[in-house]
């Protein structure tokens, strides 16, 4: 399970966990905003084995002010359609190297 926020993703992953008994999830920083860490993130996915993929992350800015990320992209494009595409993109031989994967795409 990948997030942005490492403390918020410490107490999900210890949740599901508890609700999941001998399920096996790896928590991983993610921040969509960073092309850098898309793909860190996927380079430490790689390394493991990936059973599905659930994008599922999205800003909506509603300020006038166009904010751009560390990458030059509009803050938005990036966290909601260029980052997870690019996760997507990255991760994708893993996901077709393990079993036979459920794939899912939401973007929301």
């Amino acid at each position: 399970m990948a997030a942005r926020d490492p403390q918020k993703l410490v107490v999900v992953v210890r949740e599901l966990r508890e609700l999941a008994a001998g399920c096996v999830l790896d928590a991983v920083p993610l921040d969509l905003a960073s092309l850098a860490s898309v793909r860190a993130c996927a380079e430490t996915l790689q390394q493991s084995s990936i059973d599905g993929l659930l994008n599922n992350a999205g800003v909506m800015q509603q300020s006038r002010v166009r904010r751009q990320t560390v990458d030059g992209f509009e803050e938005t494009l990036q966290t909601n359609v260029l980052g997870p595409f690019l996760l997507t993109r990255l991760v994708l031989p893993t996901l077709e190297r393990d079993y036979e994967p459920q794939r899912v795409y939401k973007n929301s």
